[in-house]
């Protein structure tokens, strides 16, 4: 998924500065993808333990996007 966002209008209009640099801000991002999302491997359950961990976030993200 790619996704950019164009922040010109409001640095011009509202003189925005990001409080934290591009650089910086993707490197957090990756480490917190790493740490809460992506799917553990358990060497023990081979390929079924990865799909199942893969399956159980993404029913973790399906859950929490339902409107009440």
């Amino acid at each position: 998924m790619h996704r950019w966002f164009n922040i010109s209008a409001a640095e011009t209009d509202l003189g925005y500065s990001p409080i934290v640099s591009f650089a910086d801000g993707w490197a957090d991002t990756l480490e917190w993808f790493k740490v809460h999302w992506l799917p553990s491997f358990d060497p023990h359950a081979g390929l079924t333990g990865l799909s199942k961990g893969t399956e159980d976030k993404i029913q973790t993200q399906v859950k929490g996007t339902k409107a009440d």
